[in-house]
């Protein structure tokens, strides 16, 4: 038996399973809540070069409210990369003769853009995917401070230390790889080290000045 940790959501045994060929499930260990990182993960936007705005502005609202368009942009085109499952409006899958390694469109990110409520669910998660996504987000914790963004500017080298130490230790004492009782005491004694101490007294600063605006 083997373990990892993992941001969970609908679907995420599914992905699991289809990315590494063995069956898996999930134990939440936290209940679902949304914070800034969370909210902010993908972001659109348009960049100030653009000779165009408005018309790429179109675009984006369209993969918010034309299911036609976003679920070209996502699965591709239907019948070449896609097929609907027969007697099923939202489920779809390869068509005949075409696999993962044949299609030529892999892209199948729901998540990274528009309203992933429009996507149509691919045959091997539950035919109600969207309407799970939506329960999901819907019953998450809030965050009080959501919408606080830290500018790690005034503790720069600090940040940059920090993460450098959580980039060395993290993913190794989450899978197991090293001993936590031999790993932990020295992975918190190096981030004090790092000066994560002077991290957190600005972040609080910065986020004490942001909630009295509120």
């Amino acid at each position: 038996m083997a373990s990892t940790m993992s941001l969970i959501h609908p679907g995420v045994p599914t992905d699991s399973t289809n990315m590494t060929g063995i069956p898996c499930s999930t134990a939440i260990v936290n209940p679902a809540f949304g914070n800034t990182q969370t909210v902010g993960a993908v972001i659109q936007s348009i960049p100030v070069s653009c000779k165009n705005p408005e018309k790429v502005l179109e675009f984006v609202n369209l993969l918010y409210s034309d299911a036609e368009v976003y679920n070209a942009l996502v699965w591709g085109i239907e019948g070449t990369h896609y097929q609907h499952v027969k007697g099923s409006e939202k489920w779809i899958t390869y068509p005949d003769g075409v696999t993962g390694e044949t299609s030529g469109y892999t892209l199948s990110a729901t998540y990274a853009f528009g309203n992933r409520y429009l996507s149509y669910i691919w045959n091997t998660d539950p035919e109600d995917l969207n309407e799970k996504y939506e329960e999901f987000n819907d019953n998450a914790i809030k965050s009080k401070a959501l919408g606080f963004v830290f500018d790690t500017t005034p503790v720069k080298a600090e940040a940059a230390a920090v993460q450098a130490v959580m980039d060395e230790y993290r993913l190794p004492l989450e899978n197991g790889v090293i001993d936590p009782d031999e790993n932990l005491p020295k992975f918190r004694q190096t981030l004090k080290d790092a000066g994560i101490d002077t991290v957190i007294a600005e972040k609080q600063r910065q986020l004490d000045e942001w909630a009295a605006t509120k």
